[in-house]
This record gives C-alpha cells, sequence and structure tokens, in this order.
C-alpha cells in the first residue's frame, strides 16, 4: 500500500509542476575536484561545512567509504567503512584535508562519532557551530535499515589541533522527542543575539521545517523556545511549521542562512531515494528567522547520470563562508544505490551483490554548484568571504589559465556574440565550445584568428569553454 500511496505521490508531483524560468545557477567542477580523493576518505554523502578558527572549514560526512579506491576503473567498493566521518578543510590551501577517525580502532570502530555502549546506534550529522575554540555539532541517532530516529545528540568538538577523534571531548543526548529531527541547519545571529536551531517533522510523507531559539548568553544545553506560529514557547511538541505555504515542506537535510539581514532556505525536493525524483533546488526568503518563508524559486535542476540513467539525488546543502563574486556555493550528494521500492521505476543497481561488486566512485561523491546571489534576491550583494580568490568558474584539474579572452557583447545583442583570445600560442590550436548550465554542449568550433562569432539559436545563460594547448578559460554569456 505504501509504494502504491507513494507512487501516486510522485505521479501527481511530476503532472503538475509549474513551468520554470532557467537558472544561471551552474557546476563548480573546480569545488567538485576537490572531493575526488583517492586516499584516506574518498567518498561519502551528507556534506555539511561549519566555519572554525584558523581560517579553516569542518566538514562532516554520513556513511563513508575509506581507501579502497582503484584508479584503473575509478570504482571502490560497495560496502561503506564507517558510518559517518569529518575532514578538516584548509582553506589557504583548499586541496588540502585531514581526516578524522577514531585511530584507536578499526573497520566499522574507526567511526568518530558513536555510542561505545550501544552499537545498534549510529549517527548522522546536522549542522552546528564555532564558538571560540569549540564546535558545537548536531547529530541524529538512527537505528535499523528503516533508518529509524531515535534522538538528537550534540558534540562539542575542541578544534585547535584537530586531527583525530580524541577531539571530540563530549557527546550528549537532548532532551527532544524521537522522530522530530533537530539541528538541520543553524544560524547564528549577532544582532539578535541569538541562536537559531532549525529542524523538521515528519507530516505524512512530506518534513515541515521547525525552528528554536537559545540566547547566545546562555549554554547550548540551556532549555530552547520553541515558535509555535504565533510566539515563541517551552513547550517542544507545540512547535510548528514555518513556511508560508502548507504546499512546501523540506527534504530531510536542508539550510538556513542569513544574508544582509534577511533569511534564506535551501532545500532540494523529496525524492524517496529514487532515480530521477528530487532533482530541483528551491530557495525561499523571510525577514524573520522564525519566518513564514515565502517566494519559492527553482535554483538548480540536477542533470548528473550513470550509463544514460539518473542517479539518486539528496542532501542539498548551503555553504555560506565560501561566497564568491556575489555567488553562493551549494553542495548535493549523488548515490549509485537503486533503493526505490516505487512500482514503474527502474534504476540499476551498482552493487547487487553489496560484498563482491565495485562502484562508480564518483556516484557517491559530493557535486558543487554556485548560484548567483542577486537570482535568489536581487537585492543582496555579499563581499567575497575568506576563500581565495581564483576564476569565477573554476577549471577542471590539469588545466592552466587561458588569459586574455573576451566575450562580447554580454549580455548579447540578439543571438550573436564575439569570443576574442589574445593569449594563445603562436600556432596552438584554439577550440571554443558553449555548454547550458547542466554541462551539455551546445556548440563546438574552431577560431582561425584572433576572434570568431557564435551564433546560437536558443536564448539563456551559457558557459564558454575556450581551449588552447593544456590552457582553458571559462566565461559566463548571457543570450537574449
Amino acid at each position: 500500500m505504501m509504494k502504491q500511496l507513494l507512487f501516486f505521490f510522485l505521479f501527481f508531483a511530476v503532472l503538475f509542476q509549474e513551468v520554470k524560468a532557467q537558472s544561471p545557477a551552474y557546476k563548480d567542477e573546480e569545488f567538485t575536484q576537490f572531493f575526488r580523493r583517492t586516499t584516506g576518505w574518498v567518498a561519502s554523502d551528507a556534506t555539511i561545512s561549519i566555519p572554525i578558527p584558523e581560517n579553516r572549514v569542518l566538514w562532516l560526512f554520513g556513511d563513508t567509504h575509506l581507501d579502497g579506491y582503484m584508479s584503473s576503473d575509478n570504482t571502490i567498493p560497495c560496502l561503506f567503512q564507517t558510518r559517518n566521518s569529518m575532514m578538516v578543510q584548509d582553506k589557504a590551501h583548499p586541496d588540502e584535508f585531514i581526516t578524522i577517525l577514531d585511530q584507536t580502532q578499526i573497520e566499522m570502530g574507526r567511526t568518530p562519532v558513536k555510542d561505545p555502549n550501544n552499537n545498534d546506534l549510529y549517527f548522522w550529522p546536522g549542522h552546528g557551530y564555532s564558538k571560540g575554540d569549540t564546535t558545537i555539532v548536531f547529530w541524529g541517532a538512527y537505528t535499523g535499515f528503516e533508518m529509524t530516529h531515535t534522538a538528537t545528540y550534540l558534540t562539542k568538538i575542541y578544534t585547535p589541533g584537530f586531527t583525530d577523534a580524541t577531539g571530540i571531548k563530549e557527546l550528549t543526548k537532548l532532551p527532544l522527542p524521537a522522530g522530530v529531527e533537530w539541528g538541520n541547519a543553524v544560524v547564528v545571529d549577532s544582532a539578535a543575539q541569538y541562536l537559531y536551531i532549525y529542524g523538521h517533522m515528519k507530516d505524512w510523507i512530506i518534513n515541515r521545517p521547525l525552528v528554536a531559539r537559545v540566547s547566545m548568553d546562555q549554554d547550548i544545553l540551556d532549555a530552547w523556545e520553541f515558535f509555535d506560529g504565533n510566539s515563541w514557547v517551552n513547550n517542544n511538541s507545540a512547535a510548528r511549521q514555518i513556511m508560508a505555504s502548507t504546499d512546501d515542506y523540506v527534504s530531510p537535510s536542508f539550510s538556513v542562512i542569513k544574508l544582509q539581514d534577511k533569511y534564506y532556505m535551501i532545500s532540494q525536493d523529496i525524492g524517496f531515494l529514487t532515480c530521477g525524483y528530487g532533482r530541483e533546488i528551491y530557495s525561499w526568503e523571510s525577514n524573520s528567522p522564525e519566518g513564514p518563508f515565502t517566494n519559492k524559486k527553482l535554483l538548480y535542476t540536477i542533470e548528473d547520470k550513470y550509463r544514460g540513467e539518473y542517479w539518486v539525488t539528496y542532501n542539498a546543502t548551503a555553504h555560506p563562508q565560501f561566497i564568491r563574486n556575489n555567488e553562493l556555493l551549494i553542495s548535493y550528494n549523488v548515490n549509485g544505490f537503486a533503493n526505490n521500492g516505487v512500482e514503474g521505476v527502474t534504476c540499476q543497481n551498482e552493487c547487487r551483490d553489496a560484498f563482491r561488486d565495485r562502484r562508480n566512485a564518483d556516484g557517491y561523491r559530493p557535486k558543487f554548484i554556485r548560484v548567483p546571489l542577486t537570482y535568489i534576491d536581487p537585492a543582496l550583494d555579499i563581499p567575497d568571504r575568506w576563500f581565495p580568490e581564483t576564476a569565477p568558474t573554476g577549471l577542471p584539474a590539469g588545466w592552466e589559465p587561458l588569459k586574455q579572452v573576451r566575450v562580447y557583447p554580454n549580455p548579447s545583442a540578439g543571438d550573436r556574440f564575439t569570443v576574442e583570445v589574445k593569449d594563445a600560442a603562436p600556432g596552438a590550436a584554439v577550440k571554443v565550445q558553449v555548454r547550458d548550465l547542466q554541462g551539455r554542449l551546445v556548440l563546438e568550433q574552431k577560431m582561425n584568428g584572433s576572434t570568431t562569432n557564435i551564433h546560437l539559436k536558443s536564448s539563456g545563460m551559457f558557459l564558454v569553454y575556450v581551449t588552447a594547448g593544456n590552457k582553458m578559460s571559462v566565461s559566463k554569456v548571457v543570450v537574449r
């Protein structure tokens, strides 16, 4: 019966979805490349980040693959090695990470966040925040293959010299009910002097976002207040959804960020771990942390495929500390497991025998996109955060920047524009590729001389790739 209900829900969700305008979001290949690692941490999901002192970032992950990568076919074993993991990234050297594990244990025991007295529990990360030399992270505790939520915990992590699980100083179960997950997102609002903790509760097969708060003068373990739709109260069971419309909902993983005195929610549609569904990432906005959140806007549609079929996708998360060129960094996860259970939906399962088979490593690694903040809200103008400046769209690994490339007029005057290259080495073959924002090739042509005219048959925003030898330039162009 549940399978049939889920099938009809997905059918009508597709049937009645509105026509959406093209978004200017695009893949950030440079940031995605940081997580194509071949030793230590090699693949995972969740992909939640928290800035920590000394210009570092703490990355939080769910089920994690360690080592076992085979470069000959880009595969990893089907079975993961730990139920969660962390990495510390140096922002000055963003391709350098320290993997955080319990180095005193072996095999699954290397999982850094666990209850040593209850092996039936496993912990997946929520969000958190840093306060001085301590970072607080929320965790959901789950049991069984059904992923039953049993409790919300938090860890206190001492971050100076944080290189292994010995930096985790405290694991505390919070006095909150099972089944209502808290800590999906945290906003430290220094202006209001409150810490806002976002969570969600199940409403049939969708998730309603909730919010709690605690004064920044208090300890996080002190009593929280919960928004009941009208006011802040002490009773956690009174918490009510903070969306303006009951037609809106969030996935089990979502973000809330504060920019220029407004609050923005980022969430992926619910895909029910079913290939082809849940590929849309949306934003909402509000003038207050408790909502109501309105103005739902499509930011990006995920197009990642494997052998012609969409991957399962989930976990869209915002990373505002990496804002650059007034663009917001958002991650999402993909998965090659066909865990759908929906009649009439078929996906290739890479792991028919989980103990023997291997899977495509990129089918379980995070992907990153950038969204112009002015598309989310035209009033947003956010200075670059602390991440080092590089090319706006990044370059794939192995390429050097091709400089003195000009694309004009931009926006184009009609369906034509010109590409000019002054930096190519004498005699180097120069090629121009135009791709849409999902990376699909629209046009390819060679350049004869220093300029070439491009004529496209469709309008929108495109990426212009210019290559000459081992050099590459990537530019954005708007075609009217």
